[in-house]
Order: C-alpha cells, then sequence, then structure tokens
C-alpha cells in the first residue's frame, strides 16, 4: 500500500505544479529563439521602444531601454526580421535561420534620417560556431536530408561524428559513444518514438517530412529523461504561406549477392545416414511436387511416404553407414540403391526389385515393380500397398499444377508525394507527406510492402495561441526470408521453403496534440498531448484454421495437439539431408503490442536578457501486450506473455474473460519534472539544469529465486487451479511488488566563446533510463514447460550513466568549422543474466539482473564545410577514436558463460560495438548545368569477436578483429526550371564499388582456420556479408 501511497502522492504533485504554470503536457526542445539588440549605427547607443517584426508570421515586440528584443517559441525555418522607428530608416534582414533549441542572434544598427527613405534589405550573417551550444549536437537540415542517399532515419544518423553502426545476419544497430544500441531515445515532435518493449525507433519516418533532425550526442538538457547515450530529436515541416509540393518516383534493385551462393545445389547434397531405413518399402516424394500438390496429410495419411527429397532422387543415391557420402561416392557402391517413380514426382526404393536395364539401349525398361510381398503396384487403378496392408491411393496426386512462383530478386519501387499550403490565409496551414514503397531485397522473395502517411495541422487562434495536431501512419508487411536462411538462429533449415518463411506485419501510430500560447515575446507555454500506438506480428506459426481460410492465430492455452491440428502443414526435414526443412511450418508466433501515452508540459520564460528559464514535467503510461510462443512437442513450449488482459485478447482475438487469468498484468507508468536555466553572457553560456525521475514498474515477482514457485508432492509444478493444466500457469511464491524506483540528475553545459571564431565547450552530467519492458516482464508466469527457461525481473534498478565532454571549435573561414571533442562515460546497472538453481532443481532457470559495468571514451575531430550563395562544394569530414570496454555486450552474457561452462566474467573486454577508428564523409558538389553530386562514404575498422566463444576454459573475449569495412553512396542528380517548377532525374547507387564486407562470423573456429565465417559448406549464409550494389532510377517534380 505504500508504494501506491507515494504514487499517488507525487502524482497530485506533478498535477498541482502544472496546474500552476497552466499547464497539462510538453514536447521536448522543438522551437528556438530570436534575440538581438538595435542601436544607433553611429552613436552605438540602444535605442528603446523599436518594433521589431518576424514578417509572415504573427509576431512583434518592442525593444526594452536597452535595446534588447526576443522571440521565443520560433519554429525552425528561414524567416525575415524588420525593424522600424521614427527618425530612423527601416532594416530588414533575410536569410534568419532559426534551429531548435538554440539562439539566433540578429543585431540591428539603425541609421538616423530626417525623411522618410525606403528600407534597406540585408542578409543576415549565419555564424557557424553557436555560441549557446554547450553540448554536442549535429543538426541536419531538410535540404541536406532530401539530397542525401540516404532514405532512412538511420542511416543518416549513422554518419554522424560518434555514432558506430553494427551489423549481422539479423540487421544493424546504431550505437552513440559507446553505448548499447537500446540506450537512444528517439522523439517525434518532442512526442517518444520507441518501441517500449524491445527499444529502438518505432515505424518508418518520411524523410522528406523533416524538417530538421538534432543528433544530440553528449550532454543533452534536463528536459530529456530515460536516454543514456543519446537523442535523435525529428521535427517536421510546417505548412507553409503558398502552396508546396513534391512528387517523386524511383525504381531499382539490387545486383547478384557477392557473397556465398544462396541456394547451392539441389541436386548433390550430403546425405544423413541416420535417415535410412530398408526393412521396408519407402515411398518418397519430391519437394517441388510436394509443394504443387497442396495436399494436406491427416491420420494415417502422414505415413504414405517417408521422406521429401531436395531435387530428384537419383540412382545409386543411398547413405553409406559411418561416414557423410555424396552421390558420386555411391555410385562408386557395389549394391546400390536405386528409386522407381511410381507417378511423376512420386518414387519408391527398390532395395529388393531393382530397376532392369535394357543391355542395348542403356534405358530402363518400364516393367510393373514389386513390393515387398510380391504384390504387383496397381498402376491401372494408382494403388500401391505397404507391407502391413495399408493402401496408399495415389490419386491424389493427379490435380497438381505448375508452381509459378518467382524466386527471383525483386526490383524496388518506392513513390513519394508530399503537399504544403494555407487553408486560410495564415491563420491555418497544412503539410501531408506520403510514401508508398515495395522494396525487393538482395535474397529471394524477401520483400516489403509499406506505406508512411505524415501530416501536420497548425491553427493561429489568436495572434498569441497556436494549437498544432500531427500524426503518422505506418503500415509495412514483408517477407522474414533472410532470418531463415542463415546458419544462425534457425539453423538454416528454411533455406528450399522460402514460402513458409515468417511474414512480418508492423503497424505503427503516433499523434500529438499541441497547445502553444506565447505570454509575450519573452514568456509562453507549452501544452502537448502525444500516443503512440504499435503492433508487430511475427506470424510464423501460420495457423489457418480447419476451413484453410480464415486466419486462426496459435492459443498458448489451448494443448499442443488442439493447436496443431489447425497448422497447414507439419514441417519435415528433407529424407536426403534432413539439414534442411523443406516441407511444413515452423512452430512460432509472436506478437506485440503497446500504447504509450505521453502528457507533457513546460514553462519557457526570458526573464532577464541573461537568463532564460524553462520548468516542465511529463507523465507516461504504457499499455503493453507481449506473446510469444515457440511449440517444438508437447512436453517442450516456450511461452512468454504478459501485458493486460485486453492487449492480449485484441492479439488472439478472443473475449478478455478468456485468457484474465493466464496474463501477468503490468501496466508501467512514470513522472518526471525539471528546471533549466540557460544564462546567456557576452563571455560564457551555462546551461544548468536538474531533472527528476520516478518509475512504477507494477509488476510483482516471487519473494524468493531459490523458491519461486509451487510444487506438488512430487516435485512436479503445481498449477493454478482456475487454469486448464495445458496453459501451464504456476503459482508463484510470496509474490512481491516491485518497488518504485527514482533518480535525480543533475546536467551542466558551458560554452565559452573566445571569440567570434573560436569556443571551447564543456558538459557534465547524469542520465537515467528504465531497462525495456522485455527485460522486466518477460515470462512472469514462471512457465517451466520449455527448455529454456528465461524470466524478467520487474524489479530491476534503472540503468545509470555518468558522462563529461569537453571540446574546442575554431572557425577557419567564412564556411569553414572545426570541431575536436573529447569525451568520456561510465555506464552502471547494466542489464546481465545469471542462472538460477532453485530447492528444485529440475526447474532451474535464468533471470535479469543489474551489475555489467562499461566504459567508453574517444575523441571526435570535424571539419564542416557550409554551402555558399555561389560556392559549389559543401560536406563534412570526421574522425572518431573510441575505446569502449565493458564485462558484457548483452543482456544474455552471464546465462551464455554459465551454458558453456565457463567461469564468470570478472574483467574489461572490448564490446562488441568497440570500433576504434571511424571515418566519415559526405560531399555535395553543384556543378554547372544543373548537375549534382551527394556522396557519402565510411570506413571503419574491424569490430571485436571472440575466437573461442564455447570454450569451457576462460575464452578470449573479443580478443580479434574482423576485417576492416568500408561503403561509398552516392546519387547523381540532373535538375531543370521550367514554368516555376525544377524538375529532376537522378540516379542512386548505393555501395558504388559492390564492396565485400564481412559483418557476421557465425563460427570464429572455422572463420581463423579457413578464413570461412561458417563452418559447412552447405549453410552458406549470404548474410554474413553486407548488401551488394544497389541501382535505383527516379525523377521528381518540386513546385
Amino acid at each position: 500500500m505504500k508504494r501506491y501511497l507515494l504514487a499517488k502522492t507525487i502524482i497530485v504533485m506533478f498535477i498541482v505544479a502544472l496546474a500552476a504554470v497552466m499547464t497539462a503536457t510538453v514536447f521536448a526542445a522543438t522551437t528556438g529563439k530570436i534575440a538581438g539588440y538595435v542601436k544607433d549605427e553611429e552613436t552605438k547607443q540602444p535605442i528603446a521602444n523599436v518594433k521589431v517584426i518576424v514578417l509572415g508570421m504573427s509576431l512583434s515586440t518592442l525593444t526594452n531601454k536597452d535595446g534588447y528584443y526576443v522571440f521565443t517559441n520560433v519554429s525552425p525555418g528561414d524567416y525575415e526580421v524588420k525593424v522600424e522607428h521614427v527618425g530612423y530608416g527601416p532594416v530588414t534582414k533575410a536569410g534568419v535561420k532559426v534551429l531548435a533549441n538554440l539562439t539566433t542572434a540578429i543585431n540591428f544598427d539603425l541609421k538616423a534620417t530626417l525623411v522618410e527613405i525606403e528600407g534597406i534589405t540585408e542578409t543576415a550573417a549565419k555564424p557557424l560556431v553557436k555560441k549557446d551550444e554547450t553540448e554536442t549536437t549535429r543538426i541536419v537540415e531538410s535540404e541536406q536530408i532530401t539530397e542525401m542517399p540516404r532514405d532512412n532515419i538511420g542511416g543518416i544518423v549513422a554518419l554522424q561524428p560518434g555514432v558506430t553502426e553494427t551489423k549481422d545476419a539479423g540487421g544493424s544497430e546504431l550505437h552513440i559513444r559507446g553505448g548499447r544500441s537500446m540506450e537512444i531515445k528517439y522523439l517525434l515532435d518532442g512526442i517518444p518514438l520507441d518501441d517500449p518493449i524491445l527499444k529502438g525507433q518505432a515505424g518508418r519516418v518520411n524523410v522528406n517530412a523533416v524538417e530538421e533532425m538534432e543528433v544530440v550526442t553528449g550532454g543533452f538538457n534536463a528536459e530529456h529523461g530515460n536516454a543514456q547515450s543519446g537523442i535523435i530529436n525529428i521535427i517536421t515541416k510546417e505548412g507553409t504561406q503558398k502552396f508546396t509540393g513534391r512528387l517523386e518516383y524511383r525504381f531499382g534493385m539490387f545486383v547478384k549477392h557477392h557473397g556465398d551462393a544462396l541456394l547451392g545445389t539441389w541436386y548433390n547434397p550430403e546425405i544423413d545416414p541416420n535417415e535410412y531405413k530398408k526393412e521396408y518399402k519407402e515411398y518418397y516424394i519430391t519437394q517441388k511436387k510436394y509443394k504443387e500438390d497442396k495436399v494436406e496429410y491427416e491420420g494415417d495419411a502422414l505415413e504414405i511416404f517417408r521422406g521429401i527429397f531436395l531435387g530428384e532422387p537419383r540412382p545409386h543415391q543411398q547413405p553409406y553407414r559411418g561416414q557423410d557420402v555424396t552421390v558420386k561416392d555411391l555410385m562408386e557402391q557395389d549394391e546400390p540403391v536405386e528409386f522407381v517413380e511410381l507417378l511423376p514426382g512420386v518414387y519408391a526404393d527398390s532395395t529388393e526389385n531393382p530397376l532392369v536395364t535394357d543391355p542395348e539401349t542403356g534405358e530402363t525398361k518400364k516393367e510393373p515393380y514389386k513390393d515387398t510381398d510380391g504384390t504387383l503396384i496397381d498402376y491401372e487403378n494408382k494403388k500401391v500397398t505397404l507391407p502391413d496392408g495399408y493402401v496408399v491411393d495415389l490419386k491424389q496426386y493427379e490435380g497438381l499444377f505448375n508452381d509459378t512462383k518467382d524466386y527471383d530478386l525483386k526490383p524496388s519501387h518506392i513513390g513519394q508525394f508530399s503537399l504544403s499550403g494555407p487553408i486560410w490565409e495564415n491563420k491555418l496551414t497544412f503539410s501531408l507527406n506520403s510514401e508508398l514503397r515495395r522494396s525487393g531485397d538482395f535474397l529471394p522473395n524477401d520483400e516489403l510492402t509499406g506505406r508512411v502517411f505524415q501530416g501536420k495541422l497548425k491553427a493561429e487562434l489568436t495572434p498569441n495561441i497556436k494549437l498544432a495536431a500531427s500524426g503518422l501512419y505506418n503500415y509495412s508487411w514483408s517477407d522474414n526470408y533472410g532470418g531463415y536462411v542463415r546458419f544462425g538462429d534457425y539453423g538454416g533449415d528454411w533455406r528450399f521453403n522460402p514460402e513458409v518463411t515468417p511474414v512480418r506485419i508492423d503497424d505503427t501510430r503516433h499523434y500529438t496534440l499541441k497547445l502553444s500560447h506565447n505570454l509575450s515575446s519573452a514568456t509562453f507555454y507549452n501544452v502537448s498531448l502525444g500516443m503512440l500506438n504499435i503492433s508487430v506480428r511475427n506470424n510464423q506459426l501460420r495457423n489457418k484454421g480447419e476451413d484453410n481460410e480464415e486466419e486462426v492465430l496459435w492459443n498458448p492455452f489451448k494443448t499442443f495437439e488442439e493447436n496443431i491440428k489447425n497448422i497447414k502443414d507439419v514441417r519435415r526435414q528433407a529424407y536426403n539431408d534432413t539439414n534442411y526443412v523443406v516441407a511444413g511450418d515452423f512452430h512460432r508466433w509472436s506478437a506485440r503490442a503497446a500504447t504509450v501515452t505521453t502528457l507533457k508540459a513546460d514553462l519557457t520564460s526570458q526573464v532577464t536578457p541573461n537568463h532564460q528559464v524553462k520548468t516542465g514535467g511529463e507523465f507516461e503510461l504504457k499499455d503493453m501486450a507481449r506473446l510469444d510462443v515457440i511449440d517444438w512437442g508437447s512436453t517442450n513450449m516456450y511461452v512468454d506473455v504478459y501485458g493486460t488482459p485486453r492487449k492480449i485478447a485484441d492479439l488472439l482475438g478472443v473475449e478478455e474473460n478468456e485468457v484474465a487469468d493466464f496474463i501477468p498484468e503490468v501496466k508501467p507508468k512514470s513522472v518526471a519534472l525539471y528546471a533549466q536555466d540557460k544564462m546567456e553572457f557576452e563571455s560564457m553560456i551555462v546551461n544548468l539544469g536538474l531533472r527528476f525521475d520516478l518509475y512504477d514498474p507494477s509488476a510483482k515477482y516471487p519473494g524468493d529465486s531459490l523458491d519461486p514457485i509451487a510444487l506438488n508432492d512430487d516435485g512436479t509444478v503445481k498449477l493454478k487451479k482456475d487454469t486448464p493444466e495445458q496453459a501451464g500457469v504456476p503459482i508463484i511464491n510470496n509474490p512481491q511488488d516491485a518497488s518504485i524506483k527514482y533518480q535525480i540528475s543533475p546536467r551542466l553545459g558551458i560554452s565559452y566563446p573566445i571569440t567570434e571564431r573560436n569556443k571551447l565547450h564543456f558538459t557534465y552530467g547524469h542520465y537515467f533510463q528504465i531497462p525495456r519492458a522485455q527485460d522486466l516482464y518477460e515470462n512472469l508466469n514462471y512457465d517451466m514447460r520449455g527448455a529454456i527457461r528465461r524470466m524478467g525481473n520487474p524489479d530491476l534498478e534503472p540503468e545509470k550513466t555518468v558522462a563529461y565532454e569537453v571540446g574546442v571549435e575554431h572557425q577557419f573561414t567564412d564556411d569553414l568549422l572545426g570541431d575536436v571533442t573529447w569525451f568520456s562515460k561510465d555506464i552502471n546497472n547494466l542489464v546481465d543474466s545469471e542462472h538460477v538453481t532453485p530447492k528444485n532443481a529440475a526447474n532451474d532457470y535464468s533471470h535479469f539482473k543489474n551489475g555489467i559495468y562499461g566504459r567508453a571514451q574517444g575523441v571526435e575531430i570535424t571539419l564542416q564545410k557550409r554551402r555558399t550563395e555561389k560556392g559549389w562544394l559543401s560536406g563534412f569530414l570526421s574522425y572518431t577514436y573510441s575505446v569502449a570496454k565493458g564485462k558484457g555486450s548483452s543482456r544474455n552474457s552471464g546465462y551464455l558463460t554459465y551454458y558453456n561452462s565457463q567461469p564468470p566474467i570478472t574483467e574489461s573486454w572490448p564490446l562488441d560495438w568497440d570500433q576504434r577508428h571511424v571515418i566519415s564523409v559526405a560531399i555535395d558538389l553543384r556543378l554547372p548545368y544543373g548537375f549534382g553530386l551527394n556522396s557519402v562514404g565510411q570506413f571503419g575498422s574491424g569490430l571485436p569477436y571472440t575466437p573461442n566463444p564455447e570454450n569451457p576454459v576462460k575464452p578470449a573475449w573479443n580478443s580479434k578483429r574482423y576485417p576492416p569495412t568500408y561503403n561509398v553512396d552516392a546519387v547523381i542528380t540532373k535538375k531543370v526550371e521550367f514554368a516555376g517548377m525544377t524538375y529532376s532525374l537522378f540516379t542512386e547507387i548505393l555501395n558504388v564499388f559492390n564492396t565485400r564486407n564481412l559483418v557476421d562470423i557465425i563460427d570464429p573456429v572455422t572463420y581463423d582456420r579457413y578464413g570461412r565465417p561458417l563452418n559447412d559448406k552447405k549453410h552458406t549464409d549470404p548474410l554474413a556479408y553486407d548488401a551488394p550494389r544497389q541501382i535505383m532510377f527516379g525523377a521528381s517534380v518540386d513546385w
């Protein structure tokens, strides 16, 4: 009860605090500030009561007695600022660039006049050295984003200094300054865009909809929480005062993969000798015929054949006991086994009655084939009698059709459309962006179909009150063939059965409503409400239901037999190579869904010209569901289920009361309050802040990890009486409420402008992050049916980081800036796992705990060239040197050491993403006659790997290195302007030099000996190497 009283008390205090500042929600910094002084050109004295106007917006103010003016709460973009005063000529400064969370300083020197003169328009200087930027922030603007040969947020972030991108056969991850990939927080218009269950960016954002993107890699302010390594703040475009738009289409495909062969040969695989029996006749069917037949085998019909062949059965194809043999070896045997084709695609072995060969022609005679009991096969009626007397009716093979499935590489087609403009003068504007894509990958049958719709509507209710609503809808459907041809998670078993590999369906929706009220030109508050909905389904079970039409999802609360009867086909290994699954479906189905509701509020005031104070808070509520079922049989079922009954019922398509008794209910919530002061002086800018975070896991766990569940007298697991036995829901002993967690985090940032062209900067901060839901809640039922028993821990402590950096910036010329930054961070309480042997050792398991420590240090050197009006070259060059070490690279480190009988890790080793050297370059060339070239390239030194990961003594963790990697992407553009529109033709080439980068050493022992990333030439893995060259052609029109 105490924990609930504390939670309620803090929530009430939070609401009262919000009411005091007239708020109920807020965004992270999505606006900037324009400020400056107005002086007399001759006397250099300040001029009071000068009218300052931001043209095109309802913003105006008067200078104070010191000639100072300020506009807060200005959206990112380009503006014109005009000043006018009696006795002085008006002056307008164009090209005033506003960036989120930064001050744009615009000063005016007015010339006195006795008569009215025409106003002067000047172009505002854009200093490269941002004096008030205390932390390391890389701002990528919309023009850079659209012209860069990267069409996703992750690809753009990966180019920034301090960011390491790791890849393997399962995908790619981003790491900022040595932290884990889950330590990055994504924001869309200030509202979280994180998957709360597995972390990482949720959904896809159309890059054409982005106004600017902030990549904060060090020292973020107190307004940002629940992140240890970095903030990715994506700010979308607002509506314009005149209609603008863009229409774009691209198509292309990957070239042939440069990795090992995908399929190899179907006709000469090695043979597993253990599958061969010759005590009685056996009947077989080819994989192709099985797929064409589409017959569902039930009951005794499952025994009509003993196996399915890869390719066609060949004469002399038999196993030779004691060693692996190939067809060539078998052809040399004295007594080969031969096969007779009963019907097209249906074979039987003929050990007892070998085929008769015509000595003149060498052809096999079509003589009747006898069964072992001497009975002739009834070819006329197409029946075979098995030795046990069972009659097989082969007529079922008559209804065949050709297999038209195309396993060639698929082209990609991508269409994008953007439209922006006014609805009602300048009082109501809109921005719409859409993307439709059908993307082929570099593996056959690996395809993604998706659509993204984004929009923003902004209304000016009064000159000082604005209301903005924005939304994102992202839906994608993809074949996940890639993960199932690799040697890793599923052994490459599904290489010859691609059409039954899982289909993944992602549905992401993100909504934001923001009220912004300017109390004056110096004070404003925001009230914001956001909601993120995600739904991800991996329908690996493909349960089709009895009518074979309506999908029936696998229900973990029913028996294996009840579920399996509706599976289309039970999976089958190839007769001549059991390493491959050639028919049937994989018995897995998983899904997750979450609704994250975020309520934020802030009040910002330029109290004096030197102090901008910001205070605010946020409340977050998560409604989640996770269901993962792997059923290897009635005695080996892995079930991970948690969430709320309503969410789980939605996933399964059943009533809530049908599942309520099985669900460990979780509905976590968090509260945060913060205050910060931005102090801007002539010689120093200081950002000082303090943040308070509180988190309630809202879940229970066993009070004693050595005695977690109740047992019967015979030692078996005691199940809940009100649940069916097949549900496998144990009774938790002494359940305890997970405690409420909190932290106070100080933040400090200092910028010291030495001159107009030189600046020192420093940051120091404490950062707090809640472990992801999967670490907290996995298998909270303590279901012991599976061979792998892994439990979450809702009482995990938050993960913590203390980080600091120091750097110097120098502006060499008006368009060339250099920066050197040194950083260091200590990371504590990282999630690890440990093996637990309870009182009943038969129910041993592993669970998550805090304990891993890590440290990262490094230096970033950046050279940035800004585009100028007459310049033809812009871009940046960066070099990062870093060292990231720790006692474990993943949450499973402790469990794996136990599984491999290894001693616990007590020393710090290089982490999996410890890439010591990274060079990134981006080049933007503007050439004559409308031609342009944009190119990005990266070089990375080799990532570490462990040469003997299963050594039971003491592995030399991550003591060896992958080969270095490099890659170049480019896009060539030709632009033509006609009738007020800009037409473009372009060619985009990814991996220009078709570089063969090794990204996944699946078997380090074999790699070290032979240079192959795998230990078996059959299970070649194209995903051990990065993607080959991809060429895209496209056209666009802008107006």
